[in-house]
């Protein structure tokens, strides 16, 4: 588990329904799907592509594309300006 979900999970109920931005909030979280969802489609890819500098470059690919598909959905303006793999 990342260090960026442990400390979203660690955080109390109180402590999100004190916060003192909930945009705050809702940017950390959408962050968080967006990473999840890059991350995800990356392990896939190289699951099935074997190993070396190809199978990074194919999976980094594969990556950026759902990337740009889930900030699509997620109503982004400008859906491929997001983190993306290299």
């Amino acid at each position: 588990m990342s260090e960026e979900l442990q400390k979203l999970l660690a955080l109390s109920l109180s402590e999100i329904e004190h916060a003192s931005s909930s945009q705050a909030l809702v940017g950390e979280l959408e962050r968080l799907a967006q990473n999840a969802a890059l991350l995800a489609a990356y392990f896939e890819e190289r699951r099935h592509s074997g190993c070396g500098e190809h199978s990074h470059k194919q999976a980094a690919k594969a990556a950026n594309r759902v990337l740009v598909r889930v900030r699509r959905a997620m109503g982004f303006v400008v859906p491929d300006a997001g983190n993306k793999f290299h």
